[in-house]
C-alpha cells in the first residue's frame, strides 16, 4: 500500500483537531465538576447541541465550524443562563 504525504497530513491534522475538541470538552467538564462542585448532567447535551449547530451552520451556510462556534457563543451563553435560572 502506498502512503501519500497528503493522506498522512490529513490524518495528523484531523487527529489534532479531534484531540483539541476532546480537550475543550474535558476542560469544561473538569471545571464544572471539580472546581465548582456543580453537577451539570446537561453538559454533554449542550456539547452535542453545539456540535450539531456548528455542523448545520457549515453545511447550510458554508461557515467554518470554528467560526460558527465563535458566532454562536453568545446565543449558547444566553441559553445556559436561561436553563440555569429555570
Amino acid at each position: 500500500m502506498d502512503l501519500s504525504l497528503d493522506l498522512l497530513g490529513n490524518a495528523i491534522l484531523s487527529g489534532l483537531l479531534l484531540g483539541g475538541f476532546y480537550a475543550a470538552v474535558t476542560i469544561g467538564i473538569s471545571i464544572s465538576f471539580g472546581m465548582l462542585d456543580i453537577v451539570n448532567i446537561a453538559h454533554p447535551a449542550f456539547i452535542l447541541l453545539g456540535s450539531y449547530t456548528a455542523y448545520i451552520a457549515n453545511s447550510v451556510f458554508g461557515l467554518d465550524p470554528i467560526l460558527a462556534s465563535i458566532v454562536l457563543l453568545p446565543a449558547f451563553y444566553l441559553l445556559g443562563m436561561a436553563i440555569y435560572a429555570i
